[in-house]
């Protein structure tokens, strides 16, 4: 009898350049953002429950269109799905730095 197939175990990392405006309703204005996200996908093997982990990481920098304030903002999600059924657990984090030009 053959052992059963298992996963491949594995480390996937992306860098994706993110480019965009946001609204800061505070200050009334639009704010043109860039930066890099980074994107982690690990898998280990059925035999170790099957574990997924996906980690998305964005670090922006923006510049305010009217007040010129300067903004540097970070964010982090981690989702961990195990199991079958797949159990997921998700965190998040958030920072942002405003700067006066």
């Amino acid at each position: 009898m053959h052992p059963p197939a298992r996963a491949a175990d594995g480390v996937t990392v992306t860098r994706i350049a993110v480019n965009g405006t946001a609204f800061n309703p505070c200050t009334n204005e639009n704010v043109a953002l860039s930066g890099t996200a980074l994107l982690v996908i690990e898998r280990s093997s059925e035999q170790n429950r099957g574990l997924q982990f996906h980690s998305v990481d964005i670090a922006l920098k923006g510049v305010g269109e009217t007040t010129g304030t300067r903004y540097i903002d970070v964010f982090a999600i981690t989702i961990s799905l195990q199991g079958k059924p797949r159990l997921a657990a998700v965190r998040s984090q958030r920072r942002t730095w405003f700067m006066n030009a």
